[in-house]
Order: C-alpha cells, then sequence, then structure tokens
C-alpha cells in the first residue's frame, strides 16, 4: 500500500474551522468530553460511540453532554467498530469529494480501536487525502489501583500491525513505553526476551505521576542501561513522534524492533504512527485478560495533539529509457 505519512505538530490554535468529521469515544470517563468540549468544533459528522459495556460513573453525564453538543451517541461493538468507523469516513469522502479534515479524540478509546482507525485512514486514504488531528487529554493522577492483574496475553495490536521482518535471525529490540501499573512493563520484556532493551518513560505537568511509575517499574528500570531510557514529554507529543521515529530508524537498521507502547495514550497512536512508515516494524499489546474495575479519569486541563495526513502516492514517472529496459 503506497501512502505518504506527514506529521505535524498541533494546538489548540491550530484547530480547523470546520472538520468534515468529529469523533470521540462515549466512555465513562470524564475525560471522555473534555476535548470536544475545550475545541467546540463545528463538524459536518459528529459521533461518539460508546462500547456497549460499563456504562457506568461518568456514563450518562457524557452521553447527555455529547447528545445535547450533536453528536451520534451509538454503541458499536469492538468487533464491528473498524468496519462502521469505515463507512462513516468512505461516505464523508463520496459527500466532499476533496481532502477531509478529521479530529479524533483519543483520550478515552481502546488501543485496538486506536488501531483499527489508524488503519482505516490509511485505506481510505488511498480515495482521496484525509488530514487528521488525533488530540489527548491527560489525566490528573489517583494512585494506581491495588490490585494488579497478570499479563495473560499479548500480541500485535491488530493483524494490520503485525510487522514483518526480512531477517528474522537478526537480534531482537523492545522498546517499551512505561505505565504505573507495577511490573506490567517488565513481563513483556521478560516475554519477549530481547536482548536490546529501551523504556520510554513519560513525563508530564501531573508531577505525582513521575513517583508512582517509577516505583512501579523500579526493577525493569534497574535492568536497563542509562542510556536506553529515554524521557518523553506527554505535553510534546510531536517531539515524541520525532524521538521515537529516528529509535526506530537507527534499531532497525541492525535488530528486530517490536514496539510495546504502556503509559499514556499519545504514545500509542505515536507508536502506530511510525509503525506505518516502518511497515517491518509491530505493535503489541498486552490484556490482563479480565475486565477491569472502572476508575473515572478526570481531564488535567489542556488538549495536546498530532496532526497527521495520509495520502496516496503519486506513481514515479518513468523515463523513456526506463520504460525501454522494463
Amino acid at each position: 500500500m503506497a501512502i505518504n505519512i506527514r506529521v505535524q505538530t498541533w494546538s489548540p490554535a491550530d484547530a480547523c474551522i470546520e472538520y468534515d468529521l468529529a469523533y470521540a469515544a462515549l466512555g465513562y470517563e470524564t475525560r471522555a468530553r473534555h476535548a470536544m468540549d475545550v475545541l467546540s468544533p463545528t463538524a459536518a459528522v459528529r459521533i461518539a460511540w460508546g462500547f456497549g459495556i460499563q456504562e457506568e460513573l461518568a456514563f450518562n453525564e457524557n452521553r447527555r453532554w455529547f447528545a445535547s453538543a450533536g453528536f451520534d451517541c451509538e454503541a458499536v461493538t469492538e468487533k464491528d467498530h473498524e468496519r462502521v468507523f469505515t463507512d462513516v469516513l468512505k461516505q464523508r469522502l463520496r459527500e466532499c469529494k476533496r481532502k477531509v479534515h478529521a479530529l479524533i479524540d483519543i483520550s478515552s478509546i481502546t488501543r485496538t480501536r486506536m488501531a483499527q482507525i489508524v488503519w482505516s485512514l490509511t485505506r481510505c486514504s488511498l480515495l482521496e487525502t484525509i488530514s487528521v488531528d488525533f488530540v489527548y487529554t491527560l489525566a490528573k493522577f489517583q494512585p494506581p489501583p491495588k490490585r494488579h492483574t497478570r499479563n495473560s496475553a499479548a500480541g500485535p495490536v491488530s493483524s494490520w500491525f503485525t510487522g514483518w521482518w526480512s531477517e528474522p535471525e537478526r537480534p531482537l529490540a523492545t522498546v517499551v513505553g512505561l505505565g504505573y501499573e507495577e511490573d506490567k512493563a517488565l513481563g513483556i520484556v521478560e516475554h519477549l526476551q530481547a536482548p536490546d532493551v529501551w523504556t520510554l518513560v513519560p513525563r508530564s505537568v501531573e508531577l505525582d505521576y513521575d513517583a508512582a511509575l517509577d516505583l512501579a517499574n523500579k526493577r525493569l528500570i534497574d535492568l536497563v542501561p542509562d542510556a536506553h531510557r529515554l524521557r518523553y514529554h506527554v505535553e510534546q507529543p510531536f517531539q515524541t513522534f520525532l524521538a521515537l521515529e529516528s529509535l526506530v530508524d537507527g534499531l532497525s537498521q541492525r535488530r528486530n524492533t517490536v514496539l510495546v507502547p504502556f503509559g499514556p495514550k499519545i504514545l500509542t497512536i505515536i507508536s502506530l504512527i511510525v509503525a506505518l512508515r516502518h511497515r517491518e516494524i509491530p505493535v503489541w499489546r498486552v490484556s490482563g485478560g479480565i475486565l477491569q474495575k472502572a476508575r473515572d479519569a478526570k481531564p488535567s486541563g489542556p488538549v495536546y495533539g498530532l496532526r497527521v495526513t495520509f495520502s496516496a502516492k503519486e506513481p514515479e514517472v518513468q523515463t523513456h529509457h526506463q520504460a525501454i529496459r522494463q
């Protein structure tokens, strides 16, 4: 699939005057509606899809807010989500008949749905260029859950992000984002048994996260060389993209690399975009195997984001001599 992926910095001041599509998750977290409330986007089509499960905590308040703001509030299962989203996106492309601008809030959606959205955008951009503002709201700090769930399943976030290695015998490198669930990242590192491990350590304005995260990952941090502990700022997603792109580009010259973006969801969308630009790189997710207890996440305030443009590559123009040789 010949696709151009262009990534740019974004701030609320860069928001479009009018979007063709605005998408958010209708979940139980208070922050689920925060970005759309702050940005107040004008959009021809607005969707806020629920999950059909765990309709508790702030769910009803979110549903009332989205409905009053003109959003279509449906429950869409994980199984149907990619197909339904692709249908909506294709319909917008047919109606607009030009470059489409979309606003997508990733704050409260699952990593699986993120992968589905990114792949759908990639496929549909063969029809027309699509510019997407991916936006994210960091949650206010709350202590990590006391109940820890073991990693029961691990693998590519979707079949579209399994990657492929032309030289499978090369040594493995694992690039893992750190979250504040105790030893969750260590578990996947031990599972993959990569001789080369890099950690991506989030830092943000919510300073309480720093101490909790360092404590939860102490055993892994102690195992990783200082030079392989890379800090990134949640408030600077474009700089994080550049750093991860550079790291992956360097590692892929000599290693088979796996991305495992635990931690803030902004790192997941960045990892998926990097993987699109390096199709040999898989992106993994880890499941605890059971439905985790719902915990509300309240917005910390600012909205951060990236602008990503998906477009079909122009076919290369052959010279007369190249055509004859073929």
